[in-house]
């Protein structure tokens, strides 16, 4: 089908050319110009409005009296960002799957941040954890607020953000994916954001906080070996969309969703080569005969690509964009965190140009991570990293 839509714009193109040459479009060039200027505008409005929101938006809430829940603390983002709000004088309340654990215990350490014992595949977990910050919350943080419209009179817990950051990776070929694996993908990734989301956004209604999401890149486009986890974060990316235009007006709630591209993260160590050749082995043998040796190591050289040239090993840029959304007075609704040329080439591409070219690019990946890794040096500069 593919082929069949290349072959009609290449015909397309011929008659156009043959039309021009023989004079028929000659009038039509002559308002080529005018055309020209409309793109120019809008790129010119675009980067005149990217400047005055970037100023307006520099401006940081105080952090006197609030807090912040995150789960996913155990490690990666989730165990960045609590360090790194507790640092600006935050209360940080950090959830982690495992409470004991090391990361639970170094994050413990700092005074101002509490651990708590958060599963998001638990309904009981999640009641249970409300239940204790809302009580403790609400015993040192308790001030009263007036509706101007209503004249109600409220009052406010103290929670003035959650970051809904808990998720978990799955990496394969579609086929290869059991419907066990996809059920607790989603489990995690999807319906433990809205089981966050349906917790704790009553504790955030009239404070004008923030709630933020993490998604994906992979939730804007969807990457082969990686389609159900595209699936689960573009899930969590409607979801944060729908909520900052039915939620936000009413609840003065603000809906944020930051989309980070690959970062060597724990849950980036646990794709690994092993993981495609568990999934592999795990196959009926039936169906690993009809594995090719060539598919497979496909499989296997464009998880090393984007392992060793796609990925970002300094989390600042990201951490700074949490932070953006967190306590900037014009938080955006969405942050793709990426490197600047990726975010100023690749990006363009896939959003303006016909999908085919983005289609291209994936099947030729491996020759394009070679592109890319010759100008990243082998993805190890981390000052090249943006928010």
């Amino acid at each position: 089908m593919g082929e069949h839509r290349l072959l009609v714009k290449d015909y397309t193109f011929v008659v156009l050319a043959l039309l021009y040459t023989f004079g028929p479009l000659h009038y039509v060039a002559s308002f080529i110009p005018t055309l020209w200027s409309f793109p120019a505008l809008f790129v010119l409005s675009k980067f005149v409005w990217n400047a005055v929101e970037d100023r307006l938006s520099r401006k940081r809430v105080k952090s006197d009296g609030k807090a912040i829940f995150i789960t996913g603390c155990d490690s990666g983002f989730g165990f960045e960002l609590a360090k790194r709000m507790a640092g600006k004088g935050f209360d940080i309340y950090a959830g982690c799957l495992f409470p004991d654990g090391d990361g639970a215990k170094s994050l413990a350490k700092t005074p101002n941040i509490f651990v708590e014992g958060f599963d998001v595949t638990k309904e009981h977990s999640i009641s249970d954890a409300v239940v204790r910050i809302r009580e403790r919350l609400e015993s040192d943080n308790k001030y009263s607020w007036t509706n101007r419209r209503t004249k109600l009179k409220y009052i406010s817990s103290g929670l003035w953000g959650v970051v809904a950051n808990a998720g978990i990776p799955l990496l394969g070929p579609f086929e290869w994916c059991s419907m066990e694996d996809i059920h607790r993908l989603f489990d995690v990734n999807v319906f433990g954001v809205i089981r966050t989301a349906k917790a704790f956004i009553p504790l955030l209604r009239g404070s004008n906080g923030r709630f933020v999401i993490t998604g994906s890149v992979s939730g804007v486009t969807s990457y082969p070996l990686l389609i159900p986890y595209s699936m689960s974060k573009a899930a969590v990316s409607s979801l944060s969309e729908g909520l900052r235009r039915e939620l936000g007006p009413q609840a003065k709630v603000y809906f944020t969703t930051i989309l980070p591209s690959f970062h060597k993260t724990p849950m980036l160590e646990e794709c690994s080569v092993k993981e495609l050749d568990k999934r592999y082995l795990a196959l009926p043998e039936a169906e690993r005969e009809k594995v090719s040796p060539r598919y497979l190591e496909k499989c296997k050289q464009t998880h090393r690509t984007v392992v060793s040239v796609l990925a970002i090993s300094d989390l600042t840029a990201t951490l700074k964009a949490f932070d953006h959304a967190l306590t900037s007075v014009r938080p955006r609704p969405w942050y793709i965190c990426d490197r600047p040329v990726m975010l100023n080439v690749l990006w363009p591409i896939v959003h303006h140009f016909p999908v085919e070219t983005t289609d291209f690019m994936f099947q030729e990946f491996g020759k394009i991570g070679n592109f890319f890794k010759y100008i990243f040096g082998g993805g190890s500069d981390s000052r090249r990293t943006k928010s």
